[in-house]
């Protein structure tokens, strides 16, 4: 395994070794930043790290997560054009709504900005769904790859009866 961080130039860095001795990916710690929600005509802000990642599955997954967990940011979606959102969810403490509905959902990119809207159901016990917008700034996304192996190495070889 090996995990490879994209910068906003494009270009690539490799940040971990080999599969014998590399359980995972060493860790990228982006500075804390401001992503400022609009929820229901409310603004709530959340000051922390964003951390973007193109998942095994393919998908770019966007995280922000502060306060031990009482205000974040979750995002799956595709990367480039056309753009779809798989699901969205936020917190900020009791303020809290998630939809994976990707026809209540709109995405559109700027550089290395996401802007993210749409609508998202109510919550059990509520009688109406909640209406979101954010901006989300991604300058460096981490590529996870399973498909490291040095040259000339065709696996393991199967058994001999």
């Amino acid at each position: 395994m090996r995990c490879v961080t994209r910068t906003s130039t494009g270009r690539r860095a490799l940040a971990a070794g080999t599969v014998l001795f590399t359980a995972g990916c060493s860790s990228y710690n982006p500075p804390p930043q401001d992503t400022t929600v609009l929820f229901d005509g409310q603004t709530h802000t959340i000051h922390a790290p964003v951390n973007c990642a193109m998942a095994a599955n393919g998908r770019l997954s966007i995280g922000a997560t502060a306060e031990r967990g009482k205000k974040l940011i979750a995002v799956s979606m595709t990367r480039e054009a056309p753009l779809v959102v798989y699901s969205v969810g936020f917190r900020d403490y009791n303020v809290r709504g998630y939809t994976n509905n990707p026809a209540e959902v709109f995405a559109t990119k700027a550089d290395n900005t996401y802007t993210i809207s749409g609508w998202m159901p109510p919550d059990e016990g509520e009688r109406i769904g909640h209406q979101f917008k954010f901006e989300v700034n991604c300058p460096t996304i981490t590529e996870y790859t399973t498909q490291y192996r040095q040259p000339g190495y065709h696996g393991p070889r199967p058994p001999r009866f």
